[in-house]
């Protein structure tokens, strides 16, 4: 006998994507990286003032525009220019929106969208992250399909993982049962 499939529909908005797209590059050492020199850069820049025999005060007003712009750039216009791309993307495929079905199923991944539908085997998902908002499923390093917790119901989380942990064989970063009623 199989097991039942665990099916969810959820509405694939901006501000899902964008969700999404920071719960992946949270995962990136790379940007985790730049998140700090965009922190960092701007002291070695008044380091580097104060090598020079410059007074802090000098130092500083010498490289305002460095001490101000990497965050601003880093925390405000990069995130900005995201979400900007992301809108624009859907608003140029509306296809790539809308409602989505996804089912964890005895033999893989389901997902059916406007687009399209396709099956993936669990062979081909590497591993599975839970965030405290999404399922990432990895099929390479750095690239996942998603699930949304919140389109499932708080009582059939441990059933999500459960199926997880029976099907994907990489290693997983799965929440303990005991969270499953947040």
């Amino acid at each position: 006998m199989t097991a039942p499939e665990l099916s969810y529909q959820f509405e694939v908005t901006t501000d899902l994507r964008s969700a999404v797209q920071k719960d992946l590059a949270a995962r990136w050492k790379w940007y985790r990286g730049m998140q700090y020199a965009y922190l960092v850069m701007p002291l070695v820049f008044i380091g580097i003032g104060l090598l020079a025999h410059r007074t802090l005060f000098q130092a500083i007003r010498e490289n305002l525009f460095w001490i101000i712009g990497l965050p601003v750039m880093g925390f405000v216009i990069v995130p900005w220019l995201n979400r900007w791309g992301l809108r624009r993307q859907l608003r140029s495929n509306p296809m790539l929106g809308g409602a989505q079905s996804f089912a964890l199923r005895d033999d893989g991944l389901a997902m059916e969208n406007r687009a399209g539908s396709s099956h993936v085997r669990w062979e081909a998902i590497l591993r599975v992250v839970e965030s405290p908002k999404h399922f990432l499923f990895y099929y390479t390093p750095q690239c996942a399909y998603f699930l949304p917790r919140a389109s499932i119901p708080p009582t059939e989380i441990d059933a999500v993982r459960s199926c997880i942990r029976q099907h994907v064989a990489g290693p997983n970063e799965l929440q303990t049962e005991s969270l499953s009623g947040r």
